[in-house]
Order: structure tokens, then C-alpha cells, then sequence
């Protein structure tokens, strides 16, 4: 969502923009994935809220435009939910962007003043790169020298478990969503 957003901004003021994701589809952390039997998971961000004004009123652009819907939860704050998954949000951000999927970056160097992306098979050069995958991927694409190499190695992530159950329509359960605050 942050380089598609970036991208968004960039192409409104102008600039020639080009996204690459690695994946079949948009969304990274909002993926949503299909299996056996009808059922559908949204196993990274299952649900979004808003604390600022301008990502409140994108997800309120995005409902209105189809791509988002209220979910009830015993929240203050509106909550809500891709429709028909989470990947609806990334394909709305993404709607008049020139996005080239199924394209694994495999290098950046530096070029004569410029970027150039190595992917198998093809190259091409930039005046700029925005990157927002997470830290040890940037830190796998840059040049050893790169500056940005030391920060990165510093750069802990902690792992986030989905559990992904397939039910039978009508099971009653104790909750929907559940955080535990010990978690944090």
C-alpha cells in the first residue's frame, strides 16, 4: 500500500511513474488468497482503521468507490475491509498507474547518475527509486557499498503467524477478530 500510494502522489504532480511487484497480484501485506472449497482468506491485514485525516478520507474514497466496506467491530474508529478481499484496496490504488507484476528486482545500481533495476531477463534505468518492501529485501538489492546497507542490517522484524481455518457456514464463535495486548 505505501508504494502504491507513493506512486499515486508521484503520477498527480506529474512524474512518470513505473511499479514493480514481485507478485501475481497487488497488495503485499493485503493479500487476500483463495483455496480449495469457496473459502477465502485475507491473511496479512485482515481489516483497516484510520488515525489521520488523509488516510481516512482515501479509505472513504475507496468505500465509495467499491473497493472498501464498513466492517462492525466494537471499534470508536470506522473500521474496513477489502470487498471481496483485501487485494480490492491495492487494485483501487493502483487503477491508471503503469504497474509491471510478476517482476522480481533482482539488483539496483547505480548508472551514470541514474538507477538501473536488473530483474532475469530485462533491465531499465530511473532517474529515481522509491522502495518499500521490507528492510532485508532492500538490503539484498542494493549495492554492497550502498550506504543505506549499514541502517538496514540493523533492522529487526518480528514475525506476525496468520492461522487460516476454513469453517462450515453457521459456526457460532466467541469473536471475529481478537488482538491481545501482550502481543505488542
Amino acid at each position: 500500500m505505501a508504494g502504491l500510494t507513493c506512486a499515486r502522489e508521484l503520477m498527480q504532480r506529474g512524474v512518470d511513474v513505473v511499479v514493480f511487484d514481485k507478485g501475481r497480484g497487488l497488495g503485499g501485506r493485503m493479500a487476500t488468497r483463495r483455496a480449495g472449497g469457496g473459502f477465502q482468506f485475507d491473511h496479512g491485514a485482515q481489516y483497516l482503521t484510520a488515525q489521520g485525516d488523509g488516510f481516512s478520507a482515501m479509505l472513504k474514497r475507496a468505500e465509495a468507490a467499491g473497493a472498501l466496506a464498513r466492517w462492525p467491530q466494537d471499534r470508536e474508529e470506522p473500521t474496513f475491509v477489502g470487498v471481496p478481499g483485501m487485494t480490492s484496496l491495492a487494485k483501487y490504488l493502483g487503477i491508471g498507474l503503469s504497474i509491471r507484476k510478476e517482476t522480481r528486482i533482482e539488483g539496483i545500481v547505480k548508472a551514470n547518475g541514474r538507477w538501473k533495476l536488473v530483474w532475469e531477463g530485462g533491465n531499465e534505468t530511473f532517474d529515481r527509486v522509491v522502495i518499500t518492501a521490507p528492510a532485508p529485501q532492500i538490503g539484498a538489492l542494493l549495492p554492497d557499498a550502498h550506504h543505506f546497507n549499514v541502517p538496514l542490517g540493523t533492522v529487526r522484524m518480528t514475525p506476525c503467524l496468520t492461522l487460516m481455518v476454513g469453517l462450515h457456514h453457521g459456526v457460532k464463535l466467541p469473536f471475529v477478530s481478537r488482538h491481545e495486548p501482550d502481543d505488542c
